[in-house]
């Protein structure tokens, strides 16, 4: 998979530094409609769709002061992961976080998403802290403020596709501590996830069930187009996320056969800048990827850089000590 960030998703991680992550059950678990959302916590994600391929990344941060910017390096952490049980079975999941003890100013904000799909129905599960900062004194307020209180609130989105019609929305549940991305596990296993209100809205044919999904599909099906120069922009997919119908867009690309990323030198590597556009508002989000072009590394991010506020910048660098597999597509 690729993968990555619409606009909530950016503001998840901007939110930190807005926006889903083994064994083989003897037949897959698919949520239907009469039995509800799927269960997204690890062990019943273990029981229905075994991880065939996991990605560990160090997250690296900018915050801008005046005219500059100062960066920091190895702030948090980020988790690709791909999952599968049979042809039509398939989850990809992602997960970021800042280090609240290491990120500048002591931000802690974390996002996650998981997409699960099987033939044509799909669940969707995000899960947010709070990112509504306006500048660099003003989330250094806010996470003092955190610090102090003794309520926390988070924010989540729930979405299932069933025939054609995608219904969920916004949840929201309180911590009595702060919680960071390390405790996603625990909190998967405890949290209630009925929406606040429901809504429903039917999905076109051809719309993706996700932004992971989308970018995956996005990266994969232009590899020889950006590895021969890209002579012309592809198509724009959609996808829906929240009830809301967004485009992902493949704005240009280009191949090296070797190239540095981070500390280490790469061969066969695309760089490409993608841009999710809000077909309701026409807000538009744009991202950068470096991901390989062949092997075990194919369609996998080796970089991801993406600047959410005008005033913070993140960067997740793929760590190959924490990697497992190859992707299944």
């Amino acid at each position: 998979m690729a993968f990555l960030v619409p606009a909530k998703l950016t503001r998840v991680v901007a939110v930190a530094l807005p926006l889903s992550l083994c064994g083989v059950a003897a037949a897959p678990i698919v949520a239907t409609p009469e039995s509800g959302p799927a269960d997204f916590s690890r062990a019943a994600l273990d029981r229905r769709a075994p991880i065939v391929a996991e990605r560990s990344y160090t997250l690296k941060a900018g915050v801008r002061l005046l005219l500059f910017w100062v960066r920091r390096d190895h702030v948090g952490s980020g988790r690709l992961t791909w999952r599968a049980s049979g042809e039509a079975h398939r989850v990809l999941e992602f997960l970021v976080g800042s280090d609240p003890e290491r990120a500048p100013r002591h931000i802690n904000r974390w996002g996650f998403i998981a997409e699960e799909v099987h033939s044509s129905d799909a669940d969707l599960l995000g899960i947010m802290s709070k990112s509504d900062e306006e500048s660099v004194d003003d989330a250094k307020s806010k996470t003092a403020a955190d610090r102090d209180s003794s309520s926390h609130s988070y924010r989540g989105i729930r979405t299932t596709i069933r025939q054609g019609v995608a219904s969920g929305g916004v949840f929201r549940f309180l911590s009595t501590k702060p919680l960071t991305y390390r405790d996603l596990d625990t909190l998967l296993g405890t949290i209630q996830t009925d929406v606040d209100a429901p809504g429903t809205v039917r999905v076109p044919s051809g719309t993706r069930p996700g932004f992971l999904f989308a970018v995956e599909d996005l990266i994969v099906s232009t590899l020889d187009e950006c590895r021969a120069g890209l002579r012309s922009q592809p198509p724009a997919l959609p996808y829906v996320y929240n009830n809301t119908f967004y485009t992902l867009r493949l704005r240009d690309c280009d191949f090296e056969p070797r190239r540095d990323v981070g500390e280490r030198t790469y061969s066969d590597v695309i760089r490409a800048q993608l841009e999710t556009r809000n077909t309701a508002t026409g807000n538009r989000t744009s991202f950068r990827l470096e991901y390989g072009a062949a092997g075990d590394l194919r369609a996998v991010p080796l970089r991801i850089v993406f600047r959410p506020k005008w005033w913070f910048e993140a960067e997740l660098l793929l760590d190959e000590q924490g990697g497992t597999g190859a992707p299944r597509r």
